[in-house]
C-alpha cells in the first residue's frame, strides 16, 4: 500500500500522542508520506484526519473545518493542563443548578468571541512550543485568537459534572472553555473527557479503530483500503472544472488558464478522462491558477 493517496479517519484511542497514532497507522500501511489534521491531546479520543500520499497537499483544508466534540467537565478542581492528565492545582466548591440553569449558562457561550489559548498548548512562542515553556514553569503573554462555537448542548449532569456536545470553529481549546463556563460559576473545573465526534463533512460512522487496521495489516487483508477516503471525496465544497488534453497540460506544469465559465474561489480540476489534476483558484473572472498539482497515477 505504499502509493496510497488517501485520508483515513483514525478512532484515536486514549493514551497516545496525534503523531504516535500517525507513525503507528503510517507504519501498518507503509506509506512513504503522512501526516494529520488537527491533533487531538494524549487523554483525548475520537477522529484524528490522517493524509496519506498526495492527500497530505490537502491537509491545510480539513485543519480549517469545524469539529464536534463530546465533551465532560469535572467541577471542583483545577489541572495544570486544564484535563485529566495535569496535576492539580486548586480545588473549590461545587455548586448544583438545574438542567434549565445550564441550558441557559451554556447558551451564552455561543457564537462568535475570543479566547486566549493555554500554555499548555501546541503554538510557538520565539521558536518554542508554549507546552515546552509550561513544563519549565514560564508563563508568557498569548494574544486571544478569534473563535465561534456554533451549537453547546447539554447531554447529561450530576453533582460535580456536566456533559455537552459542541460544535466549533478551528482554533478553539475545549480546556479553555471548561475552565471559562466553571469560572462564570465561580467555580474551577477541567475536561474529564474529550472525544472527537467529526470535523467538516466527516463523520463518526466512517472512523475505524487502530485495533482493526492492526488486524487486518497483520493479516495482509486488503480491505484496510476500503477506509481511505479519496482526495475527491474529501473536497466535496469544492466547485468542478474539466479541462482539454491541451489546458491539462498546462495546468500539470503550473501555468494559469484563461477560462470561460462559472467557477467558484476553490475549484477542483479534472482532465477530459475525469482523473483529478489538482485544486486551482480564481485569480480574476476569467483566470483559473493552479494551487496544488496531484501526481495521482
Amino acid at each position: 500500500m505504499q502509493n496510497i493517496n488517501g485520508i483515513l479517519l483514525l478512532d484515536k484511542p486514549s493514551g497516545i500522542t496525534s503523531n504516535r497514532a500517525l507513525q503507528r497507522v503510517r507504519s501498518l500501511i507503509k506509506a512513504k508520506k503522512g501526516g494529520h489534521t488537527g491533533s487531538l491531546d494524549p487523554f483525548a479520543t475520537g477522529m484524528l484526519p490522517l493524509c496519506f500520499g498526495e492527500a497530505t497537499k490537502i491537509s491545510h483544508y480539513l485543519l480549517n473545518e469545524k469539529k464536534t466534540y463530546s465533551v465532560e467537565v469535572k467541577f471542583g478542581v483545577s489541572t495544570s493542563t486544564g484535563d485529566i492528565d495535569g496535576e492539580i492545582t486548586g480545588s473549590s466548591k461545587t455548586k448544583e443548578y438545574s438542567e434549565d440553569q445550564w441550558k441557559k449558562i451554556l447558551n451564552e457561550f455561543k457564537g462568535k468571541s475570543e479566547q486566549i489559548p493555554p500554555m499548555y498548548s501546541a503554538l510557538k512562542y520565539k521558536g518554542k512550543r508554549l507546552y515546552e515553556l509550561a513544563r519549565k514553569g514560564e508563563i508568557v503573554d498569548r494574544a486571544a485568537r478569534k473563535i465561534q462555537i456554533f451549537s453547546l448542548d447539554l447531554v447529561d449532569l450530576s453533582k460535580d459534572t456536566i456533559n455537552f456536545e459542541i460544535t466549533c470553529s478551528k482554533g478553539t481549546y475545549i480546556r479553555v472553555l471548561a475552565e471559562d463556563i466553571a469560572k462564570k460559576l465561580g467555580m474551577l473545573g477541567h475536561v474529564s473527557r474529550l472525544r472527537r465526534k467529526s470535523v467538516g463533512n466527516f463523520f463518526e460512522s466512517k472512523m475505524v479503530k487502530l485495533s482493526i487496521l492492526e488486524d487486518l495489516a497483520q493479516n495482509n487483508n486488503p480491505a484496510i483500503s476500503d477506509y481511505f477516503i479519496t482526495i475527491d471525496e474529501a473536497l466535496t465544497e469544492f466547485s468542478v472544472v474539466s479541462l482539454n488534453d491541451l489546458q491539462s497540460s498546462k495546468f500539470r506544469n503550473g501555468q494559469q488558464l484563461e477560462f470561460d465559465g462559472h467557477f467558484d474561489d476553490n475549484v477542483k480540476v479534472y482532465d477530459h478522462n475525469n482523473n483529478l489534476v489538482g485544486i486551482a483558484y480564481k485569480k480574476n473572472q476569467n483566470t483559473l491558477a493552479p494551487k496544488r498539482i496531484f501526481h495521482l497515477s
